[in-house]
């Protein structure tokens, strides 16, 4: 079970979050929802290890895999998309299995025909899409999600979502994400956890 007990952080005189419980039953997904600007990318980013609480204390599950998607897509801009793939995924792998998993990861996000773009060529839902497919990629045990689906039409994103937490799902991956989109967060969660003034 992963906890954060009473977290609290605030940013000079400004507190962003006061006394917020979570547990979290490892393989389930968890939703943070709330308004911009009411504290989740932080409350995110605590629980990551990225940024420390003020007070309060938190457990981490399992060996600590964690993979990330910010509100940035940040590829790296000198390598196209199959290389900003094959740059997270471990050594171990063979080539076939990399470049099976390229594939597979590149169609889920019906990019296909886009391997050989450049992060320039690409518009910001596409960009998102990849940056979705690179926290995919290196099989970690728990993914924290930042707007994973900002740019993308409605009719999209709902089916990039079902495809990104069916893969999570079926491979028992740990998943907190930050949305302020109520019919996605009622989708695709296990809870959700209501995030705003109140913390």
């Amino acid at each position: 079970m992963y906890e954060m007990r009473k977290i609290s952080k605030a940013f000079g005189d400004k507190r962003v979050i006061r006394d917020f419980d979570i547990a979290i039953t490892p393989g389930s997904h968890q939703a943070l929802l709330g308004p911009s600007g009411c504290g989740k990318t932080t409350l995110l980013k605590i629980a990551s290890g990225l940024t420390k609480a003020d007070s309060g204390m938190h457990t981490f599950p399992g060996k600590g895999s964690i993979s990330w998607v910010f509100q940035e897509s940040r590829l790296l801009p000198w390598l196209n998309v199959r290389e900003n793939l094959e740059y997270i995924l471990p050594q171990t792998l063979g080539r076939a299995d990399r470049t099976g998993l390229i594939d597979s990861l590149l169609e889920m996000m019906d990019l296909s025909g886009h391997g050989s773009h450049f992060p320039r060529e690409l518009s910001g839902g596409m960009a998102r899409r990849i940056a979705l497919a690179r926290a995919l990629a290196p099989e970690a045990e728990v993914i924290f999600l930042d707007e994973p689906f900002t740019g993308l039409n409605p009719e999209l994103r709902w089916k990039i979502a079902e495809k990104t937490f069916d893969y999570c799902r079926k491979r028992s991956k740990t998943v907190l994400w930050v949305t302020h989109d109520e019919g996605l967060a009622a989708d695709f969660s296990d809870d959700i956890h209501h995030f705003g003034l109140r913390h």
